[in-house]
């Protein structure tokens, strides 16, 4: 396995990217394996996964990862024949990593709730085991964060829903005459 540095723009992204990457020793470990339990080890089994090792980059020269706090995460080494090089993020690969973890945790978000709620589990709780399942860092601020992020996200839809029920009306209303 080849560490890489990572700067991930909100604290939560790590436990994201543990709940999906986090290294599971398994009967054929390698005795120089041990040290990554409980460590992000990426595999392109997951979009994000492919993505991040898509946005690799490699220099003969040592560079830094983009960013200010950074993350050791693991790649496969046979998806590189680069042990010699170095290994980094630039700007743009750092933020559109970021920016796809965002994504795929806001949807992942969504229909948890939407799964919860045709289950009938109230609102707060569905949150609440969101966080506790992915093993979120939680605090107060970030409960309220996902909640009201949520709730403008429905509120849009509502519209949108609004518009297409108009839309549905206005053409069931239209006669064999006017096609």
């Amino acid at each position: 396995m080849l560490p890489v540095k990572i700067h991930l723009k909100e604290n939560y992204f790590l436990d994201y990217l543990l709940f999906y990457f986090k290294y599971k020793p398994g009967k054929a470990q390698r005795r120089s394996e041990t040290h990554l339990t409980n460590q992000v080890v990426i595999k392109g089994t997951h979009d994000i996964g492919k993505l991040i090792l898509a946005n690799i980059s490699a220099s003969n020269t040592k560079k830094e990862s983009f960013g200010t706090s950074h993350h050791t995460i693991y790649i496969p080494d046979q998806h590189y024949d680069i042990k010699s090089k170095f290994l980094f993020f630039n700007e743009a690969q750092t933020d559109l990593i970021n920016k796809q973890i965002k994504f795929n945790f806001n949807i992942d978000f969504r229909m948890f709730c939407v799964s919860a709620a045709e289950k009938g589990i109230r609102y707060d709780v569905a949150i609440r085991s969101f966080i506790r399942l992915l093993n979120l860092h939680f605090s107060d601020d970030f409960y309220e964060r996902l909640k009201k992020s949520d709730y403008r996200k429905r509120k849009e839809w509502d519209e949108y829903m609004k518009q297409a029920l108009k839309i549905i009306q206005s053409e069931a209303y239209i006669d064999d005459n006017q096609i």
